[in-house]
């Protein structure tokens, strides 16, 4: 245990807490997903073209295996839907909003 002193309140407050406690804190998960978000915020910011946004470039990446870390969104809706062609036997994998699985369009 240790205590700290912070010279703010509420949010930066904690995040100030947070940051002088990190040696003991190490192993707490809230502490390693704040380093996981500074660090894709400092490659962001450099421009490395290493941040993907869509699901199926980033998809088509870890199927690569050139994904070191992903972060998502909790609630993150899309599926995975494998459709056979009618005319062939052409398998196509698509990345789908359950709203667009109801359409006529797939």
């Amino acid at each position: 245990m240790s205590v700290v002193d912070v010279s703010y309140g509420g949010e930066q407050g904690l995040n100030q807490a947070i940051e002088l406690s990190k040696s003991s804190l190490t192993n707490i998960r809230l502490v390693q997903e704040q380093q996981i978000v500074g660090k894709f915020f400092e490659v962001l910011n450099i421009d490395t073209g290493k941040i993907i946004y869509a699901i199926d470039d980033t998809m088509r990446a870890l199927h690569e295996g050139a994904i070191e870390k992903l972060l998502i969104f909790d609630n993150l809706e899309d599926l995975r839907v494998t459709l056979k062609s009618a005319d062939s036997d052409e398998i196509i994998t698509r990345y789908m909003k359950p709203d667009e699985l109801q359409s006529d369009k797939a």
